[in-house]
């Protein structure tokens, strides 16, 4: 469930920091008092440009200096451009404390203030650590009736709810309306604000009976004591109106948002959490009173269009100075979704409400993850395609973009400061952002037109429903299935969503199982299939091959299979009736799983439930595994679908060309330890020596050596010292790479983090000894996508490249994208390793059923795992080769 309401931003208790200062009279004094007094009225904008010519008149007053950012920074919280207001904060403190010293109260104070921003921007550690200290020294200098020690407990309440510890929010803010009521009375707005955020806490806490009460005595102190345009009035109209969408009575909701809504887009700005949430909850409550639902549903579309283009549009290195941004995505994504869903209950599954619901459910996939791996390698397709002029184009007005917001968000010390060399009137400031704007919009208008790829990997777009059920899109054998386990981030306990695409339909339905859940059920499933050294201790890193004396050696029984719970996962996803009734005919599926799901080994599922234990050979064999009665393909998102579509190509027939790398030269002996497990390799003192420290992979020479004897003067093995960086980037230099048809790695896949400085997935190789940068071993995501190939097939083997962490296997993705990136067509990856001989055959009969056979990838694939369930040879094993562990732990990557 998302939160119902955001906390006051405090802005009354930010007044007090500059209050018991001393107050020299004087130009710049006056202009404060009346800014002060505009935003105590709700004259947003008068408060605004008072306070920027406070700034103007400031002559070296630290008080004043302090007064005016204070106020800046407020208006920016109360729009919504907290990130923006962390500076003033920050500026002050250093100010403060230099003048007065750390623990002086006017230091404390301002501490408080920056320790409430960055609770509101996502950094709750260090936010309540921080309102922790303040409370305990004000406290202590001043008791616990002063105005500071209140506005203290203020900021702890907020730093405890944002923490989710709503018992002790509530608690503390009892505690804070009663002393707000003392100090200043029940019609200051402070305290009619201090009773809305009460409210707030109560029906987080789904204490809905008590949230009623305080919601009704705030509304009706609001109407008595506050204008209609006051900010915290306004506040409180949007958080009672979510209340009462809540408790069904839209009627309501609709009444109070349309009487308000206007001016809290005024008030807030357009873009403001308030804003956006006030709009998504009257666009909700005017569905539910039978309005058109296309009119309204525009609405959530600009919301999820709006928050991606905020962080897509960032320069790079921005993303990470606002930790919300995901949140807020998915927000904007879960508003126009519920929106969506009410829209097809209450008027029926028409096809553009359709649509919105399904863009909205792919839009945390293209969030900071993407983002980041799509930024790493945009440079070298840029280069590699021709677009690096286009591309540097954009990159330089999306960042005087940025830096004009800032400006513009910043007008006082951009405007008026002396120092910051930033003399441009207001309106030129304006005229130059829209040049920029126009600049950006034609720059993105030619990438449209000569490099779409490139375009969506700078700023990617949910697939439509029209793109996929189009001529070019799904054929009628084809089935599209979209995987959202969850739709609010933090949110463990709700549903999660499964779409079903085919060329002429669409079905919907909720995931009877929650986030938590289904996580588990991944973990525990692949733990029976991989069978890792520690319980949970399921990585991306690779792992030493299964040891055959304890997994090929006669045994009184066969490792048993938890059939009940594939049967389970299967159902929760796939096993809705109007998902199954699409599904049913489809034997080729593309599924685009997120979160959890991209660890999940889809082949090892059991589309029936299980009539025996699967603890024999027989057993195993006859069950019924979805990877061997469909043809299955994962997509790390959809729009992989669309940039694979772009390259499509038949298969060329006959024999391959195969280069293979594997056993690169590592220090570390064999070992079932995985490197991320291993804390040794973050101590490393470069990223080439914490290489060198990996577990060799020996087996991984038998079986690269196998696959290049199948295509004889055809192959090229890189082995040891030889499967290195250097040598992959001659192959590429000579165009060698453009021509192979088959690039097979057999190596440790990592995530980014996994070792010192790794900030993007990548895959290990034989370091050099001079252990440069350049060739330090690690072939990341950025420099695969700097890749010239046109490879039919990417091997990636002996590491689990599609073996998800706790829960969400975004190496893979990072990968995936990147070598689709660079020109690959599909991927083969494993979720875990497999004795070196049932690889080889896997590999082989798979390329071979493309090669030789005419089939489509997913189709041989399923025709190789099938083979190797048919082998009797080894029935009296621990792991006989029905058992999946043995078959299932390739996945194709990738729309055929």
């Amino acid at each position: 469930m998302r939160p119902s309401g955001l906390l006051g931003v405090l802005l009354f208790t930010s007044m007090l920091v500059t209050g018991a200062l001393s107050q020299p009279a004087g130009s710049a004094r006056l202009l404060l008092d009346k800014a002060e007094a505009a935003l105590a009225a709700g004259e947003i904008v008068v408060a605004e440009q008072g306070f920027a010519d406070a700034m103007a008149q400031v002559e070296g007053s630290p008080t004043e200096l302090v007064e005016a950012r204070n106020g800046l920074a407020s208006i920016l919280r109360l729009r919504g451009n907290a990130e923006e207001a962390v500076p003033l904060y920050l500026d002050n403190l250093r100010l403060l404390e230099a003048a007065y010293g750390p623990e002086a109260p006017e230091t404390i104070r301002a501490l408080g203030l920056y320790g409430v921003v960055l609770g509101e921007l996502g950094n709750e550690p260090q936010s309540s650590r921080i309102a922790e200290r303040v409370h305990a020294l004000t406290l202590e200098l001043l008791g616990p009736d002063h105005a500071d020690t209140l506005a203290a407990l203020s900021n702890l309440v907020a730093a405890r709810y944002y923490s989710n510890d709503l018992a002790a929010a509530e608690t503390l803010q009892r505690q804070v309306l009663a002393g707000w009521v003392q100090a200043f009375g029940e019609t200051d707005p402070g305290t009619i604000e201090a009773q809305r955020n009460l409210a707030v806490i109560l029906e987080e806490a789904d204490q809905l009976e008590e949230a009623a009460i305080e919601y009704t005595a705030a509304l009706a102190a609001a109407r008595r004591h506050l204008p209609r345009n006051h900010p915290v009035a306004l506040r409180l109209a949007a958080s009672a109106a979510t209340f009462m969408s809540r408790l069904d009575r839209t009627d309501i909701s609709l009444v109070i948002l349309e009487n308000n809504i206007a001016a809290i887009a005024k008030t807030f700005g357009p873009n403001s959490d308030i804003t956006r949430s006030a709009m998504g909850d009257l666009a909700t409550a005017r569905l539910l009173q039978g309005e058109q639902p296309l009119d309204v549903l525009s609405t959530f579309d600009r919301l999820v269009t709006d928050q991606l283009d905020s962080i897509y549009r960032r320069p790079e290195g921005a993303q990470s100075e606002r930790p919300g941004i995901p949140y807020q995505i998915a927000e904007a994504a879960w508003l126009a979704d519920a929106a969506a869903m009410v829209a097809i209950r209450a008027l029926g599954p028409d096809p553009a409400i359709l649509d919105v619901g399904f863009r909205a459910a792919q839009a945390p996939a293209l969030g900071l993850t993407a983002l980041a791996t799509n930024r790493a390698s945009m440079v070298a397709v840029a280069d590699r395609v021709g677009a690096a002029d286009l591309v540097a184009a954009w990159e330089s007005a999306s960042r005087r973009l940025a830096e004009a917001d800032v400006q513009l968000s910043r007008l006082a010390a951009t405007r008026y400061a002396p120092d910051t060399g930033m003399a441009l009137p207001l309106a030129a400031m304006v005229a130059q952002r829209q040049t920029d704007e126009a600049e950006l919009a034609a720059v993105e208008a030619e990438l449209s037109n000569r490099f779409p790829a490139v375009l969506d990997m700078i700023s990617p777009r949910p697939v439509t429903i029209s793109e996929l059920q189009g001529q070019d899109g799904l054929g009628p054998d084809d089935v599209v299935v979209l995987l959202s386990p969850s739709r609010f981030p933090g949110d463990a306990t709700g549903p999660g969503r499964v779409w079903a695409v085919t060329h002429d339909n669409v079905a919907w339905a909720d995931i009877p199982m929650s986030t938590t859940e289904l996580a588990d059920a991944v973990a525990r499933l692949h733990a029976l299939l991989s069978r890792p050294v520690a319980p949970g201790a399921i990585t991306i890193a690779s792992r030493a091959p299964l040891d055959p004396l304890a997994d090929q050696a006669p045994a009184m029984a066969v490792r048993a299979y938890d059939g009940d719970l594939a049967f389970r996962l299967y159902s929760a996803l796939f096993g809705a009736p109007d998902i199954a009734a699409l599904l049913q005919e489809k034997p080729n599926w593309i599924v685009a799983p997120q979160g959890s799901l991209l660890s999940l080994s889809f082949a090892a599922l059991l589309t029936q439930a299980p009539q025996v234990a699967l603890d024999t050979a027989a057993a195993l064999r006859s069950a019924r595994w979805l990877g061997l009665e469909r043809n299955i393909a994962v997509v790390p998102s959809l729009t992989n679908v669309r940039q694979v579509a772009a390259q499509r190509s038949k298969s060329k027939g006959g024999r391959s060309t195969y280069i293979g790398l594997g056993d690169p030269q590592f220090g570390a002996e064999p070992a079932s330890v995985s490197p991320s497990d291993d804390p040794r390799l973050l101590e490393a003192a470069a990223r080439g020596e914490a290489v060198r420290a990996l577990p060799r992979l020996p087996g991984t020479r038998t079986e690269i050596e196998a696959l290049a004897g199948l295509f004889g003067t055809s192959s090229r093995t890189l082995l040891g010292t030889d499967a290195s960086e250097a040598n992959l980037r001659a192959l590429n230099a000579d165009g060698s790479l453009a021509q192979v048809d088959i690039l097979h790695f057999a190596t440790h896949g990592l995530l980014a983090g996994s070792l010192p400085a790794l900030g993007e997935p990548a895959l290990a190789l034989t370091p050099s000894d001079s252990g440069n940068d350049g060739d330090d071993g690690l072939l990341t995501s950025s420099e695969i996508a700097g890749l010239t190939l046109r490879v039919d097939w990417v091997i990636l083997s002996a590491c689990d490249t599609a073996a998800g962490a706790t829960p969400d296997a975004e190496g893979l993705s990072g990968l995936a994208r990147a070598f689709f990136y660079a020109g690959a067509r599909s991927m083969l990856v494993s979720h875990w390793v497999v004795q070196d001989d049932i690889a080889a055959r896997l590999i082989r009969d798979t390329v071979a059923g493309t090669t030789t056979g005419g089939l489509a990838r997913p189709a041989a694939l399923r025709l190789a795992m099938s083979a190797i369930v048919a082998d009797t040879s080894r029935d009296a094993m621990t792991l006989p080769l029905s058992h999946p562990a043995m078959w299932a732990p390739f996945q194709l990557v990738g729309a055929d």
